[in-house]
């Protein structure tokens, strides 16, 4: 992202959330604009959160003038604050700088399944549509047939809407297509698991 020279203090200093109670003691004028940046953008500074030895807290060391800083962050999205395990300083990694590498374990996160689907929608995220059986003739057919009800299904809600085909909003007929066709796809072809 850039180097700021951001240096945003602890917990004790704001009182906002965007930074933790384990951050250096100082704060820059740097480090306060990084924090308003953080409070308009819904970040948080992930490095103040996890509580290490200094040695794996501080990103900058400058022995000859015994200087220890804060300066290289990890922002991560407010929402996604439970999937970073842990930020630290990695010092072993020779990366030829004054900084040190910065590390955050992340957490895996697994999809979940959809809620129960109606019948002839897809069941979860890793289902797919068997288009390789459209390649077959016969369900090719079936499948411009479902093409058809659903049009028909379409037709039917804009009556029931009141409205003429030129005047039923665009993104209704986008979002009912889509389904009807999917619809008319498993229910012809059947899904698959991924």
């Amino acid at each position: 992202m850039g180097d700021f020279n951001s240096r945003v203090g602890n917990k004790n200093d704001t009182n906002t959330n965007v930074i933790g109670k384990h951050g250096e003691p100082i704060c820059n004028s740097n480090g306060t604009r990084m924090i308003d940046y953080c409070v308009m953008n819904d970040l948080i500074i992930a490095n103040t959160f996890y509580e290490h030895a200094n040695i794996h807290k501080f990103t900058r060391v400058a022995e000859s003038r015994n200087e220890k800083s804060i300066l290289d962050y990890v922002l991560v999205q407010r929402s996604n604050r439970r999937t970073v395990t842990d930020v630290r300083v990695q010092r072993s990694a020779e990366i030829f700088s004054d900084h040190y590498l910065v590390i955050a374990k992340i957490k895996k996160t697994t999809s979940l399944p959809f809620k129960k689907a109606k019948e002839g929608n897809m069941q979860n995220r890793n289902d797919s549509v068997k288009t390789y059986k459209l390649r077959e003739e016969e369900t090719a057919n079936r499948y411009q047939d479902g093409g058809e009800d659903g049009r028909a299904i379409l037709d039917n809600k804009r009556g029931e809407a009141g409205m003429s085909v030129e005047s039923y909003p665009v993104f209704h007929l986008h979002r009912g297509s889509g389904r009807s066709y999917e619809r008319a796809a498993v229910r012809r072809s059947g899904h698959r698991k991924m």
